[in-house]
């Protein structure tokens, strides 16, 4: 048997094809899952480590980490790259948890958002335009919020692909993912500090 994961989980899928019902989970993508959580896993803790090493402005080490990262295989359960998901996930999380603890008519997390996504550039703009345009419909924004989200999104909340597809390099991928780091840490750092 191979050790690597791509030919153990073929070697999964045709073992679990011969069993009774084994079809109905591999039509389900329950064989799948686990695999796809590891991956995601592995790249949610090389990304919490790139993150702690840019805010120490360690950049070297950063991209270190996002390189292991982005060198993921691609998730086919989940159709993503591990690495850019949970890269885009840290950005939403840290935007969506400033919009929760926000008081009434408190629209710092928008306009610090805006101030960012100014400054921005490549797939981390991209991304938080992105981040904005689905608390847009997520939230019960104040109508001012609304419009000053509306102006910078623009018209279409399709999530962006940021010229990535199954076959891209992981130093593409790589690029990507830091522009999504740096605007997370940008946000933040603009946010709290």
């Amino acid at each position: 048997m191979s050790d690597a994961p791509a030919s153990l989980a073929r070697q999964l899928i045709a073992a679990e094809r011969s069993r009774p019902l084994g079809a109905v989970q591999l039509v389900s993508g329950r064989t799948l899952q686990p695999f796809s959580r590891a991956l995601h896993d592995a790249a949610d803790n090389l990304l919490v480590k790139a993150s702690a090493a840019l805010e120490e402005g360690d950049e070297e080490r950063a991209t270190r980490y996002v390189s292991r990262a982005a060198a993921l295989q691609y998730d086919e359960h989940e159709d993503a790259r591990p690495a850019v998901w949970s890269a885009f996930m840290a950005l939403y999380e840290e935007v969506v948890d400033s919009v929760e603890v926000a008081g009434e008519g408190d629209i710092t997390w928008l306009t610090t958002a805006l101030v960012v996504l100014e400054q921005a550039e490549g797939a981390g703009a991209a991304g938080l335009r992105h981040v904005l345009g689905t608390i847009s419909q997520e939230f019960k924004l104040e109508p001012k919020e609304t419009k000053l989200v509306r102006r910078a999104v623009g018209p279409s909340d399709e999530a962006p692909d940021y010229g990535l597809n199954r076959d891209s390099s992981a130093g593409a991928v790589r690029d990507v993912v830091m522009g999504l780091l740096r605007v997370n840490l940008a946000y933040h750092m603009a946010l709290y500090h």
